[in-house]
């Protein structure tokens, strides 16, 4: 036991919405908790809801006291890694001024910075300053994809660090699916993301307007909770007609089962998303049997193997596209082959093993 690396995995996340971050260490530790190599602790307020996310229970749970943040990171965790002896822990953008151990941040991405218009300026500010400060004062830096890596490198200038691409392990369980009964026999377009403005909703809402595809009886469908507030999207929302309303669906949360139903059984998954720093959705769409649609820009740039891909600032291509691949099919084998070599779990695992390496 005491050769083995002690990794403490703040996961204040899975108590909350799902979210991008859910699945990156959901789906990461369900992984390296598998190794012999590694101790992990993992804490979170919900230990029932821990084991579900990582599917086994085969790591140390600590259940936080406080629901604060910052009475956790600046006093409870210090605490927890002295107390436990740990050798890495490993947080999400913000790490504890107190600092009994090395640290892993993983910053997923920093478009608030590269795309400021679309972030209120309090959550630029606020962001800047504590993602700036937890990454210098880390042993090993994250990031998600090679655009994340270069935005860190230009926004941050840690020149001299070493910053590792470790990708969401895209992983997806074939589940008893739960049928969404408003949609069991309708034809729909499909869109999973939060509610914010970078993530472009109303090119598709405007689409499916300008197109009427709601006149050929194909849905609309969003899944996603509101984090930052899209005026342009709810004002169109709110001058829906009455048979435009009738063909709009937006479920704020779906659980597993149904999210799994919806992917499959969709005539088609756009995602318009101006700006990612990964981009999830898109790829368990396609594992999950979808046709995709899906933008080229930022993150989404590195979906080499989707042949259908689109300029976000170019509406006419994207109605274009959009009627192709909903009257067209094609090989979904190829590109899901590719997403599992390039995102599955022995090359991410390789890729986690590896940042150990450079800090001994």
């Amino acid at each position: 036991m005491s050769n083995k690396l002690k990794i403490f995995v703040d996961a204040h996340v899975f108590d909350g919405v799902h979210q991008g971050t859910v699945t990156f260490i959901s789906n990461l530790y369900s992984v390296v908790i598998k190794e012999d190599k590694y101790i992990v602790y993992v804490a979170s307020c919900n230990k029932e809801k821990a084991i579900k996310l990582l599917k086994s229970n085969n790591f140390i749970h600590i259940k936080y006291k406080s629901n604060s943040k910052y009475i956790r990171l600046l006093f409870e965790i210090p605490l927890i890694l002295k107390k436990y002896k740990i050798n890495y822990a490993h947080f999400q953008y913000i790490a504890p001024i107190f600092k009994p151990c090395k640290y892993i941040i993983t910053i997923h991405d920093l478009l608030f910075l590269d795309y400021p218009s679309l972030f209120p300026i309090k959550y630029r500010f606020k962001n800047y300053f504590l993602f700036y400060i937890s990454s210098l004062r880390a042993d090993i830096v994250t990031t998600v994809s090679s655009y994340s890596k270069n935005a860190i490198l230009k926004n941050f200038k840690l020149i001299k660090k070493n910053i590792h691409v470790i990708p969401n392990i895209i992983d997806i369980n074939f589940i008893d699916d739960e049928i969404v009964y408003d949609l069991s026999e309708s034809k729909y377009l499909l869109y999973v993301s939060r509610i914010e403005p970078r993530k472009n909703h109303i090119l598709l809402l405007n689409a499916w307007l300008d197109l009427e595809l709601y006149n050929h009886s194909i849905k609309l469908v969003f899944v996603g909770h509101k984090t930052i507030n899209d005026i342009k999207l709810f004002e169109k929302l709110s001058n829906l007609n009455n048979q435009q309303k009738q063909h709009f669906i937006w479920f704020d949360n779906v659980n597993s089962k149904q999210l799994s139903w919806l992917y499959k059984n969709s005539s088609l998954f756009v995602f318009p998303s101006l700006a990612e720093g990964f981009g999830i959705p898109p790829l368990e769409a396609s594992l999950y049997g979808a046709k995709v649609l899906v933008s080229n820009t930022t993150a989404m740039s590195d979906y080499f193997f989707f042949k259908h891909m689109f300029d976000p600032y170019d509406y006419e291509d994207f109605k274009t596209k959009l009627q192709f691949l909903l009257s067209n099919n094609y090989n979904i084998d190829i590109i899901n082959n590719q997403i599992i070599s390039i995102y599955g779990k022995e090359n991410i695992i390789n890729k986690f093993n590896k940042i150990f390496d450079f800090t001994s």
